[in-house]
């Protein structure tokens, strides 16, 4: 089967978006008097309705007297005058502006296979395939805005730019040549960058892709998902704190004569002359782990990679045979017994990668650390019918 089909559909604005209001004051009553102040976001009047049209081509395969499917999908989607809170300055009396922000194109390609390698008898092996790949593109931009910044955590910025990508991150980079050696200022030290922020990576994943496999036997059922995720960036606030604070591993090396790896700049800013470093320095908190200038800030430190591979869950299910149910008035009798969360292999050093420091439906993506890690949980069911 081939499919070809155009959607085109509105979104509206949350309530309050389009006039200036008034909020209790936090802390009111006070003294049991109460009070209001001007609300923080000011509204839009001209407030549009954001708009998304897509398309998509896909085709429906099946094989082998339908024991292996596929389903293949390419979409391209735009979504134009997408409702956003904009930040603002303070010195307005406000924190942030609704708008309506360009245009952003989202390109994709999904596939799900479905598959039965084995069926021999009582015994049945079931496999479903998922994976998904989408690239995204900001195409323009509200005029008069450069850019949006959703979220500014100390040193890593999350923002919209026009040709950027949603889930770009901002940061700081460590000073080197041309050719990429890292350079050395003359106390012998490597330095950040502070002054401009750098794209230094996405927090959005390459791609994603999912597997379940059930294997089933007479009255007795196994069940697995596997989950991956490949790609994306992360920013860990706690990963941060615990540099400065030196409780980290890559903090133990203190006291040290150590000599950095890098260049040193023995000519002038317009006619640089590159010279092996060869400059002694001691390690210590101060001067490395807590100064702004020399190590926690710098992106190669404290962005990492996103990646994972996961159990998600896993259940075993037995059905009891009717020859048992007979003389007890019951129809049917199933007990299971299912595991969330059980397994997860990441380079991330943080608790889970797939945790969001902002919670869900946030507009700031590539943030987490300061939340409470996700749980591991076990659940014995019993399901009767009489």
């Amino acid at each position: 089967k081939l499919r070809l089909s155009y959607a085109e559909v509105g979104k509206d604005a949350a309530p309050y978006q389009t006039s200036q209001l008034f909020e209790i004051t936090p802390g009111s009553p006070f003294l049991g008097q109460g009070g209001f102040r001007s609300y923080q976001l000011v509204g839009n009047p001209d407030l549009k309705p954001e708009r998304t049209s897509s398309y998509e081509i896909g085709t429906d395969l099946r094989f082998f007297n339908n024991r292996l499917g596929v389903d293949l999908t390419y979409f391209v989607q735009n979504s134009s005058d997408q409702i956003i809170p904009v930040p603002i300055s303070n010195a307005t009396g406000f924190a942030t502006f609704v708008t309506n922000a360009g245009e952003i194109q989202n390109k994709g390609i999904e596939l799900l296979v479905n598959a039965t390698p084995v069926k021999q008898g009582a015994f049945q092996w079931d496999a479903s395939l998922n994976w998904t790949k989408i690239d995204n593109k900001v195409l323009s931009m509200p005029e008069g805005i450069d850019e949006i910044i959703f979220t500014d955590a100390f040193y890593i910025q999350n923002k919209l730019v026009e040709g950027g990508s949603a889930g770009d991150l901002y940061g700081f980079v460590f000073d080197r040549t041309d050719d990429g050696r890292l350079l050395i200022d003359e106390d012998g030290f490597p330095s950040v960058s502070t002054t401009d922020y750098t794209k230094v990576g996405n927090a959005l994943p390459d791609w994603q892709g999912g597997l379940t496999n059930t294997l089933t036997y007479k009255g007795l059922s196994l069940s697995v998902l596997l989950e991956w995720r490949q790609g994306g960036d992360l920013y860990d606030l706690g990963f941060r704190n615990a540099l400065r604070n030196g409780v980290l591993k890559e903090t133990e090396r203190r006291y040290e004569q150590v000599v950095f790896n890098g260049v040193r700049n023995v000519g002038t800013e317009e006619n640089p002359v590159y010279e092996d470093n060869d400059t002694p320095v001691e390690l210590n908190g101060e001067s490395v782990y807590r100064s702004f200038g020399r190590y926690t800030p710098a992106s190669e430190v404290i962005l990492q990679d996103a990646s994972w591979f996961r159990i998600r869950n896993a259940s075993v299910t037995y059905t009891l045979p009717r020859s048992l149910l007979e003389n007890v008035q019951i129809s049917s009798a199933r007990l299971s017994l299912t595991g969330n969360n059980l397994f997860l292999n990441t380079p991330f050093k943080g608790y889970d990668p797939e945790s969001n420091q902002f919670g869900a439906g946030s507009n700031s993506y590539g943030f987490a650390g300061l939340g409470v890690p996700q749980t591991r949980s076990y659940t014995v069911g019993l399901n009767v019918t009489f």
